[in-house]
């Protein structure tokens, strides 16, 4: 039986939709605010920005869905291959910082393509279009291929959120080990096997938390606890 769509799985729906309206009307630029204030919220509550904000990672999500809705297989990447994959996209970040960043940013098609989150249509060539449309066609076997592969901003995040202090937590006594949770993970992260989920890959999507079938096993909240205090 097919659980309902929860609260915040509607509130996640909604909030990039409202975020890439601000930003094609130009409300919300890359200024140095806007960029500190988010990766702030990284290093306190975790990649917000990707599981809630992101207009293009909501793209990827709602492409996801229609292929559950058509039926079509959804392809997990064996574990081996996912973590050698998931490093493309700090290999990316890295490249930002030496001098082949112009040629990769600026003047290739995934420079242009950038232009899709960064709410500047004008930028985007022809190719970027084609980049798009075939991350957009990948998406609906493979749950956010860009997010994990390609995406610098999400790179940038993913290690500030490191040392977040708040994130979720797994109760190892009442966890029954039954894999729902990975199986769940749009980002492959192996939650079942881990205490705190301050995991680089992990988006704060909260999906983990609504497939697990024991209350209060994963919950949200403070990475340090007082001694004695309850875990739920």
């Amino acid at each position: 039986m097919r659980k309902p769509i929860r609260s915040y799985q509607i509130v996640r729906l909604i909030l990039p939709i409202i975020y890439g309206i601000t930003l094609a009307a130009g409300i919300i630029g890359q200024s140095f605010i806007i960029i500190i204030a988010l990766m702030g919220t990284a290093l306190i509550a975790g990649a917000f920005f990707c599981g809630w904000l992101c207009p293009f990672g909501a793209v990827q999500e709602w492409s996801g869905r229609l292929g559950r809705l058509f039926r079509l297989p959804l392809i997990k990447i064996p574990g081996k291959v996912e973590k050698w994959l998931r490093l493309s996209r700090y290999i990316l970040l890295a490249l930002a910082f030496t001098g082949l960043a112009f040629t990769l940013f600026i003047t290739s098609p995934y420079g242009s393509f950038t232009g899709v989150m960064l709410g500047n249509i004008s930028r985007i060539t022809t190719a970027a279009w084609i980049l798009l449309g075939a991350v957009i066609l990948s998406s609906l076997v493979i749950e956010r291929p860009f997010c994990r592969y390609m995406c610098t901003e999400g790179a940038r995040y993913g290690i500030i959120s490191l040392a977040r202090l708040f994130s979720i937590r797994r109760n190892e006594k009442t966890c029954i080990s039954c894999g729902a949770c990975d199986r769940k993970c749009p980002t492959q992260v192996k939650i079942s096997e881990k205490k705190h989920i301050r995991n680089f890959q992990c988006i704060n999507c909260f999906e983990c938390i609504s497939a697990c079938p024991v209350k209060n096993t994963l919950t949200y909240g403070p990475v340090f606890q007082k001694k004695g205090a309850k875990n739920d």
